[in-house]
């Protein structure tokens, strides 16, 4: 099982690879298709795009509020996580979802036992979420299938963030949680005064974590112990976000604080007339936040100066994401509203670029956007994830005819394979090796005993990436041959010695 689940990881890190190979060759031999290719160039793979929780994506984004797909569960959706051409995400009806990203595909749930509120953290092949079931998973990322799971103290609401190979998370129980990311062991865990709803931010070795004992903490992340901790005197639901040597967050206190990472003294505070629960997101010098006070607010990062707020008809719980020069927000609950919008602005201006409204009586959830392939993601109240972009050109299909899954007795084995389309460049990938060029079909030599995993990857001219399914399968080559020789061997000398033996004998 553990080799198994060590090819699949290596597979993951060499789709990667592919990737940015792929997009390389195309600049080169492709011009006309760059600016779809810059356009994929980035995932979002955990809450607020990556362990800092920036909410800043390189990826191009959607001019308009052109609706790509939708999917339909029977309970409010969750903050998205997208990688590999997937979206994960999480809802209220207890499952975890992942789907396709460029049409809304089903592909498999999986069931926890509470409500799933937090984003997904999908790193290495592998999904990490927790449930208010009180327990952190760990899934398989391509069929969904449980890896190991953890149980705390209390429900998990916060999202986890993965760094270093370790999954950092807060739990209600009031710790925080630091596991080993490949088996799920209790590396450290702090407790805290209060719930700690806040997702932590990782940068170096500080971990950066609010808790509803109303204290912001800097923790070490190799053992968990206290660098500083600030005294905010409420509760912090928002989630931090760091950049630039300070660590940005809001409180129930209606203000917006700057600290600084080193030591927690004040950069700056800005005050809201409501409460912060949005976590803002910081990209080119400003900081972007949500709050209550019916506002969308772009401040200086480095002093804290307003440089335009955005009014909208209900709160701002949700994170704004930034792409592309857009900065990207839903509006949540409000007594007087009776429709939805989320907004796309302009980050210079803050001036609206498209909003699209929900028709639907209900609010949207505090479900935040995650921003990849040109494509922006969303949950709702309503049950529905959206996406809002362009179709996407759809990748080649790849599929493995041989080697299927199946021992084999011996040490070389065809690679054969079909791509439905003419493609650019072809590869593959063997366990643990680099990939490799090839034109088509070849044999794989000298194969060594024991499990083995190849996948096939095919680039075509839009730089769109197919991937085969991973085969798994084995060689077992039967080494009686070479035992038998050495039976031979054996005997043949046992009876040399003998006769020998016995001639000197028979000679006395």
């Amino acid at each position: 099982m553990t080799q198994a689940i060590e090819l699949k990881e290596k597979r993951a890190y060499c789709t990667f690879l592919v990737f940015l190979s792929s997009l390389l060759f195309m600049s080169l031999v492709v011009p006309e298709a760059n600016a779809y290719s810059n356009s994929v160039t980035d995932d979002w793979p955990m809450f607020h795009h990556d362990p800092m929780h920036t909410g800043y994506s390189t990826s191009n984004s959607p001019g308009t509020n052109k609706t790509l797909w939708t999917y339909k569960t029977n309970s409010a959706i969750g903050s998205p996580a997208i990688v590999d051409g997937r979206v994960y995400v999480g809802s209220n009806n207890g499952n975890i979802y992942c789907l396709n990203a460029f049409d809304g595909t089903f592909l498999w749930n999986y069931q926890t036992g509470g409500e799933v509120e937090g984003c997904p953290a999908v790193v290495k092949n592998r999904v990490y979420i927790g449930s208010e079931d009180q327990n952190i998973y760990c899934l398989e990322a391509y069929t969904g299938a449980k890896m190991w799971n953890f149980t705390t103290g209390g429900a998990i609401r916060s999202s986890p963030t993965v760094s270093e190979g370790r999954v950092f998370v807060g739990s209600y129980d009031g710790n925080v949680y630091a596991f080993n990311a490949s088996n799920g062991s209790l590396i450290w865990k702090y407790q805290s005064g209060g719930a700690v709803h806040s997702s932590p931010a990782v940068s170096g070795n500080n971990l950066y974590v609010g808790s509803n004992d109303r204290n912001f903490y800097c923790l070490n992340i190799s053992d968990g112990t206290a660098i500083w901790r600030f005294n905010i005197g409420n509760w912090v639901g928002s989630s931090p976000a760091f950049a630039e040597g300070r660590v940005y967050f809001g409180t129930d206190g209606s203000y917006m604080y700057a600290l600084n990472a080193s030591n927690g003294e004040v950069s700056w505070q800005y005050a809201t007339t409501y409460g912060v629960s949005s976590s803002p997101a910081v990209a080119q010098g400003r900081v972007y936040v949500g709050s209550r006070d019916l506002n969308i607010h772009c401040l200086n990062a480095t002093n804290g100066a307003q440089l335009w707020k955005f009014k909208t008809t209900a709160w701002i719980t949700c994170s704004p994401a930034v792409a592309n020069g857009k900065v990207y927000a839903g509006e949540g609950m409000h007594v007087h509203a009776f429709t939805s919008d989320f907004f796309c602005l302009d980050a210079s201006s803050g001036s609206a670029i498209w909003k699209f409204t929900a028709n639907y009586t209900g609010i949207w959830t505090s479900s935040s956007p995650a921003v990849a392939y040109g494509n922006v993601y969303l949950g709702t109240d309503d049950g529905y994830i959206y996406a809002f972009g362009s179709p996407q050109p759809v990748p080649p299909e790849v599929v493995v005819v041989s080697p299927v899954n199946q021992t084999y007795n011996i040490s070389s084995v065809s690679l054969v394979f079909t791509v439905n389309e003419p493609v650019a460049w072809m590869g593959y990938a063997l366990d643990d090796a680099e990939m490799v060029t090839i034109t088509g079909n070849i044999t794989l030599t000298n194969l060594p005993n024991g499990l083995h995993g190849v996948t096939v990857f095919a680039n075509d001219t839009f730089g769109s990436i197919g991937t085969s399914e991973t085969i798994s399968f084995s060689i077992d080559v039967p080494e009686t041959f070479p035992h038998l020789i050495v039976v031979v061997a054996s005997i043949a000398i046992a009876l040399t010695a003998g006769l020998i033996l016995y001639s000197k004998k028979r000679r006395h």
